[in-house]
């Protein structure tokens, strides 16, 4: 018998709300069905090739891949879920337990590129120089298969799966993990601190400088704020 789940085959987690559930899956499936199209959007913009050539629009692209994934998994399959009281514990529904890991993993990846994109934008505004020493050339693409094993070494590491509960609207871990609650913290000290000291030098740089490329640096900048999700 999978965790959490009683010999009828419900989850012991999911509260007798099924209206709720309702009302939480047609609110998720909107937001997805808003939010997907405008984040595939910015994908296909960013990932034009006159900007993809440079680094941090790979980086840019990659991020934006993944709040779309999250979407789906978040909004249009959390709210199918939550709309129809889909649980994992059903046989015919296992593939709902298998998803779980899934879930888990793209988290951590994207919690991984948030910071790898934090670090570039923070980077590249104090010192350009060290920027293109770190994420130069093929040297950013060895950044970006650290994001694809990121989620695999946090799984081995500390397995787990995220259990949703359709009535109440969330995910949750099916068996606690330090290591996924110290990456949730570290991510947000870390980005949080790159962000500001990018604000600091974008404010900096504003100030000393009004060219039409120094601009550019300043318009790519105010994107990746936009995107910032702690």
């Amino acid at each position: 018998m999978l965790p959490y789940c009683d010999e009828r085959g419900n989850l012991t987690l999911n509260p007798n709300t099924p209206e709720a559930g309702k009302v939480i899956g047609i609110v998720y499936i909107t937001v997805g069905l808003v939010g997907i199209p405008v984040c595939a959007f910015v994908f296909y913009v960013f990932s034009r090739p006159h900007l993809f050539k440079f680094h941090c629009y790979k980086l840019l692209t990659i991020t934006t891949a993944t709040d779309t994934i999250n979407l789906i998994t978040c909004a249009l399959v959390a709210g199918i879920a939550s709309l129809t009281g889909l649980t994992y514990c059903a046989d015919k529904h296992y593939w709902f337990y298998l998803f779980g890991y899934v879930a888990v993993a793209q988290w951590y990846f994207y919690c991984f590129s948030t910071v790898v994109l934090a670090f570039n934008r923070m980077l590249n505004f104090a010192s350009p120089r060290w920027s293109d020493k770190v994420f130069g050339g093929k040297k950013i693409w060895i950044w970006i298969g650290f994001e694809f094993l990121y989620p695999i070494l946090g799984l081995l590491v500390e397995p787990t799966f995220s259990v949703y509960i359709p009535n109440s609207g969330g995910y949750i871990d099916a068996e606690p993990s330090n290591f996924h609650i110290v990456q949730n913290v570290a991510k947000t000290v870390f980005v949080t601190t790159c962000y500001a000291i990018m604000l600091v030098c974008l404010f900096r740089l504003y100030r000393i400088s009004s060219s039409s490329a120094v601009s550019d640096q300043i318009a790519v900048g105010v994107i990746t704020l936009d995107m910032f999700d702690l």
